[in-house]
């Protein structure tokens, strides 16, 4: 699993959404991506955090590939 700042994050990549430190981590894709001053705005597949924000150098974990199961509802919320 690589590890990227999330201002480098690219339309296409699954990547893991941690909340908090601590928190359950939710696998996401990356539908588009807004660089602001400080921060990036991520659309995702995921209707539960459509959107999600970061500051532009938190560390995103990557996933090395989408799971192999992993197909979209039809709201759009990626499963396993």
């Amino acid at each position: 699993m690589s590890t990227v700042p999330a201002a480098t994050l690219r339309e296409g990549d699954w990547f893991w959404h941690e909340p908090w430190p601590g928190y359950r981590a939710g696998l996401l894709q990356a539908v588009s991506i807004e660089l602001g001053e400080s921060t990036v705005q991520i659309t995702t597949t995921d209707c539960e955090r459509a959107l999600v924000d970061y500051r532009h150098n938190r560390p995103l974990h990557l996933a090395d590939a989408p799971p192999a199961a992993a197909t979209l509802t039809e709201t759009g919320q990626a499963t396993t």
